[in-house]
């Protein structure tokens, strides 16, 4: 059986324009002339979850840089360190994955997206698979 090659840690892509850095996001579709197309990820909706990066970069209003695994450096702020961070209802990280189950009022993907290093670091490793909870 082969091993399917992993992503590397950046990689570009085409994503929306009101895609913001520090959005996670998910693949849409199949690459365009070589870039992944990519969107906010949403874990109230299996069709846009999970989350395979966060957008660490914009180079235009539709093109980004996705960090798909290693430090998010400064991205995010006044992280708890040690504590699990987590892809919140609205694609973005967070350190409480009570209020994700809290907030949704119905089906949520709980996916881990990693662990807090530091107050602005954060060591990127997207966990598959998820957890699925109906409330």
């Amino acid at each position: 059986m082969a091993i399917a090659p992993l992503l590397p840690d950046l990689v570009d892509a085409d994503c929306d324009a009101s895609n913001a850095v520090g959005d996670c996001v998910y693949p849409t579709g199949t690459r365009v002339s070589g870039k992944l197309q990519v969107a906010l990820a949403d874990p109230r909706d299996a069709t846009k979850s999970p989350a395979f990066g966060v957008i660490v970069e914009k180079l235009t209003s539709t093109t980004c840089v996705v960090r798909t695994r290693g430090e998010l450096d400064g991205v995010y702020s006044g992280l708890s360190i040690g504590a699990m961070v987590w892809l919140d209802l609205n694609g973005l990280l967070t350190q409480n994955n009570a209020t994700i189950v809290a907030l949704s009022g119905g089906e949520v993907i709980v996916q881990s997206m990693g662990i807090a290093t530091d107050v602005d670091l954060v060591q990127l490793r997207p966990e598959m698979p998820m957890v699925r909870i109906g409330v």
